[in-house]
């Protein structure tokens, strides 16, 4: 049976979309934000710890959290042209 998992959303240093994942029990399991070369999610587990002790953090709703990997995404396609 897989393992129950919950989301949490932040903004770090008003630019890094990250998305944390909880288990059942509310516990930290993995962290993820996009990758600036393919826009893709990735797991950056470093972020946890910038997550607790920069001054920068903002939570985000999930809807907010797509919308910043979507302006990744944006930039991305951007530069690329």
């Amino acid at each position: 049976m897989p393992e129950k998992r919950s989301f949490t959303y932040f903004l770090l240093g008003n630019t890094t979309p990250v998305r944390v994942a909880r288990d059942a029990r509310g516990l930290v399991r993995s962290a993820e934000s996009p990758d600036p070369e393919t826009g893709e999610l990735v797991y950056r587990h470093t972020r946890l710890s910038r997550l607790d002790t920069s001054s920068e953090v903002e939570e985000l709703t999930e809807l907010q959290f797509e919308e910043a990997c979507a302006a990744i995404r944006a930039k991305r396609s951007d530069a690329s042209r």
